[in-house]
């Protein structure tokens, strides 16, 4: 069935592979390991040390996939398998990198509901896995904010909307990443 498409856009049009490809299905696969967290949390059995660990080990998961997606782009390119791999995963870095931000932040809830002490947390900033905690989350934070809207919102102007996100195969540049 797939052979008789020219092109990723007709292949696109296939309702299935459409939504396999949407960014709802990518949000639920990458937010379904913190349906525990949420829910344990909302119904109130929660277990502290259980759910430190999965959202910050989910959140280095993401981490390291953002990451290593121009790597692992330049490998596929390098090896000539298909580029439609390498096209998916770069329009889905940011998107990956939001994941693991989320995972973070729960994880920063967690922790500051179970401490309950401002002076405490403060105590605990200074200590070597702590502080690197904060670091990342410091630079997790400076990554996704747009220093550009932080300034026209300091200086009382009006804020300009994103651009919308190209999401298709169309217009996008990998040439860069193609090796000579």
């Amino acid at each position: 069935m797939l052979a008789q498409f020219r092109s990723v856009s007709a292949l696109m049009k296939v309702p299935i592979l459409r939504i396999l490809n949407s960014l709802q299905l990518l949000y639920v696969l990458m937010l379904w390991p913190a349906r525990y967290a949420i829910w344990d949390f909302y119904d109130g059995g929660w277990y502290y040390a259980q759910i430190m660990y999965d959202t910050g080990i989910w959140s280095v998961r993401l981490l390291i996939l953002t990451v290593s997606v121009t790597p692992g782009t330049l490998l596929i390119n390098r090896l000539g398998l298909s580029k439609t791999v390498g096209r998916w995963l770069l329009q889905r870095r940011r998107h990956f990198g939001l994941g693991s931000f989320l995972y973070g932040a729960l994880h920063l809830i967690h922790y500051l509901i179970e401490t309950d002490s401002v002076r405490f947390v403060l105590v605990q900033s200074v200590w070597l896995e702590y502080a690197a905690g904060w670091l990342a989350f410091l630079i997790f934070f400076g990554a996704g904010v747009d220093v550009k809207q932080l300034v026209g919102a300091a200086d009382g102007s009006q804020l300009e909307s994103p651009a919308p996100i190209d999401l298709s195969c169309r217009g996008f540049d990998v040439s860069a990443l193609v090796p000579v």
